[in-house]
């Protein structure tokens, strides 16, 4: 079966994989991997999820837009989890847990959120986000 394309907001389509069933998972990979990044749990966490892993945009066989805004990868998450269906666990690592981070505050329908070394400082982090977050979860 070919690998799904899934089209962002902005139309970049981004190289995807689906893997196994169950309760939907996204795992959203940091600055230097692709889709393949999550391949050594991606088969034990396709024993009991519908797992799903993507090649952030610019990266494996996924489109990239003309000019990079973070805005854009929380979009592209939000159109990975829109396709994985609700509700979705979300894992991220690196910057791929900040992308998780602010995509979370706009999907209130996340069965959970793990964010896995992201690159934050917290006493220079907009404490709202936190605030947004916990809306989220408590929707």
């Amino acid at each position: 079966m070919p690998e799904p394309m899934i089209t962002s907001a902005d139309g970049t389509n981004l190289a995807a994989r689906r893997s196994g069933h169950g309760s939907p998972i996204v795992l959203v990979h940091g600055a230097l991997g692709d889709l393949d990044t999550f391949a050594l749990i991606e088969g034990q966490l396709a024993e009991r999820h519908s797992v799903w892993v993507y090649s952030r945009r610019g990266r494996g066989g996924s489109g990239d837009g003309r000019d990079y805004a973070l805005e854009r990868e929380v979009e592209d998450v939000l159109a990975v989890l829109a396709t994985a269906g609700d509700p979705a666990h979300l894992v991220g690592h690196s910057f791929g847990a900040v992308c998780c981070l602010f995509a979370a505050t706009r999907s209130p329908s996340l069965r959970s959120l793990v964010l896995y070394e992201p690159p934050l400082r917290v006493d220079r982090t907009d404490t709202r986000i936190g605030d947004d977050i916990q809306a989220a979860l408590d929707a």
